[in-house]
């Protein structure tokens, strides 16, 4: 099998690390999106509300509350395509969302 090839990528900042406050009915819960380390995946969402804390399985209202609402766009070069657009400075930005982006290596 041949070697990869490195090449870099861009992705949206959302899609690494991102974080909101949101109301919830026993007061405010933060839902997060970024690395976790005790799932079997490498990003994923949490909620500190109890219902996400207990029920690891399904995602809590305030996750799928957040994730309705279009702040986080999750946008990776690799997976969806495109090119991020240049501000006047020179930064990368995404897309979809205009937030900034980081360049992530992936052998392809």
């Amino acid at each position: 099998m041949p070697d990869l090839t490195p090449q870099n990528f861009h992705v949206c900042k959302s899609a690494i690390a991102f974080e909101k406050t949101v109301m919830g009915s026993g007061g405010e819960y933060i839902v997060r999106y970024g690395r976790v380390f005790d799932r079997n995946v490498m990003y994923d969402w949490t909620c500190t509300c109890p219902a996400s804390t207990y029920r690891k399985a399904k995602r809590c209202k305030h996750i799928r509350q957040v994730m309705a609402s279009g702040e986080w766009c999750g946008w990776h070069q690799l997976v969806d395509g495109g090119e991020p657009k240049r501000d006047e400075d020179g930064v990368a930005r995404c897309p979809k969302c205009g937030r900034e982006t980081e360049v992530e290596p992936h052998g392809v």
